[in-house]
This record gives C-alpha cells, sequence and structure tokens, in this order.
C-alpha cells in the first residue's frame, strides 16, 4: 500500500546549515488516518542558548499536529500548507511517498532512516 509521508526538521539556528530531524507524520490517503511520531529533541540541544525556545515551538508543532489531525480529509492540505509556507525553526518538506505493509510499518521504518538513526527513542506522536 502506498502512504504519504512528511518529514519534520529542526534548524535550531536559521544562519546555520545544521538541522536535526525531529518527526516523521505518515496519512493513509485511502482513509485519512494519521501517526505521528516525534523524538526528544532535548538531548540534541544540551548545550543551544535558545533550547528552551526550540522545545516550546516543537511542543506547539506537534499540539496542531495532533488537532488538525482529527479533520482527516483537510489534514494532508494543511501539511502540505505548512511545508510550503513555514520557515521558522520547525521545517515539514514536501509530502513524499512511500510504500510500506501497514501504516506503522511505513512510520516505523521512516522514523528509523530520517529521523533516529542514532537509537534515541520516539514520543508518543497522534
Amino acid at each position: 500500500m502506498a502512504f504519504d509521508y512528511w518529514a519534520v526538521r529542526l534548524l535550531p539556528d536559521v544562519f546555520a546549515i545544521t538541522t536535526f530531524g525531529v518527526g516523521v507524520i505518515v496519512a493513509d490517503p485511502r482513509t485519512g488516518e494519521a501517526k505521528s511520531t516525534f523524538r526528544d529533541v532535548r538531548p540534541l540541544l544540551h548545550a543551544h542558548q535558545n533550547r528552551d525556545a526550540l522545545v516550546g515551538q516543537l511542543s506547539v508543532f506537534i499540539e496542531e499536529v495532533q488537532q488538525e489531525s482529527k479533520d482527516r480529509p483537510r489534514f494532508p492540505k494543511y501539511l502540505d500548507g505548512v511545508a510550503e509556507n513555514r520557515m521558522n525553526e520547525v521545517r515539514v518538506e514536501a509530502r513524499k511517498t512511500i510504500a510500506a505493509e501497514s501504516i506503522e510499518s511505513a512510520l516505523s521504518l521512516l522514523y528509523s532512516t530520517l529521523v533516529c538513526g542514532d537509537g534515541l527513542t520516539a514520543e508518543a506522536g497522534l
């Protein structure tokens, strides 16, 4: 089956080239079901001067995703809009497609590949 996904990155300094993969959102285009998972970014930012603000911005985004995902038909368009228009420290990549047996297997594969190759565990998502 094919699933849509959006990778989420954190750009801790808009003048730097460093970004961190922090989450993945996967949606089933047939049913509208969506699942996400995000990593705890505090270990990544342990010495960053704006750590609390960055953690707060990501938390606000996660809450927005959880709220917007309740409107299943509109949710992919919401994420597409965020990917095109939001250019702050939390960045959403453009929609891509992955083939997987289930939404859970797509989420697991994408998270381990794009976000968390270092063994850190995910925080609960949608």
